[in-house]
């Protein structure tokens, strides 16, 4: 009904406003669909953003002592994460009191939406109490672990490698590894 009036109006036919009203349509899609990837996390990569802002928000100086004992600490995946926890490491080893204000200026700027992202993380859902806290910190803590197996074991069993018996190796090192993840939490 608006379609006529509107061709008429403009002194054309429906057939070409249907038309332009399509193309229009399919650049929005299109749009829409290039900004979406951008936008989504995989697990694994929120887990790391978790963790750092438990490391931030938290008890910085116990948590970091506590991560860099783990092997999670050696399979951070994103760069950027990866490259604030060697900072805040250098950080933490000559300072005895960790204040964030000057975490924040010893950090290089291009490394700054990171630490914003982690430090604006919501963590109110997290018990105020201490208990709260490290219980928090330890599940997030085998939730990373768990997820960066996962991922080994994704790319031994999606990429061949050329010594098929140290894959074999490693699959079942890694399994046994999960299923020990698995019964502790």
């Amino acid at each position: 009904h608006y379609l006529k009036k509107l061709a008429d109006l403009l002194q054309t036919s429906e057939d070409v406003l249907n038309d332009e009203m399509k193309k229009i349509h399919k650049r929005v899609i299109q749009k829409d669909e290039e900004s979406v990837p951008a936008q989504m996390h995989s697990r694994l990569e929120t887990l790391e953003f978790y963790m750092l802002a438990l490391l931030l928000q938290g008890k910085t100086a116990e948590f970091f002592e506590d991560f860099s004992e783990q092997k999670a600490a050696q399979d951070i995946s994103q760069p950027s994460v990866r490259r604030v926890m060697e900072l805040l490491k250098d950080f933490l080893a000559t300072r005895r009191i960790f204040l964030l204000k000057d975490f924040f200026d010893a950090v290089p700027s291009e490394l700054t939406s990171v630490l914003d992202q982690a430090c604006l993380w919501d963590l109110s859902t997290i018990p105020d109490s201490d208990e709260g806290l490290y219980q928090e910190w330890s599940q997030a803590l085998r939730g990373l672990r768990r997820e960066q197996i996962k991922k080994k074991i994704h790319d031994l069993t999606t990429n061949p490698v050329t010594d098929p018996d140290r894959t074999d190796t490693d699959l079942a090192e890694l399994t046994q590894e999960l299923s020990m993840l698995d019964k502790q939490g």
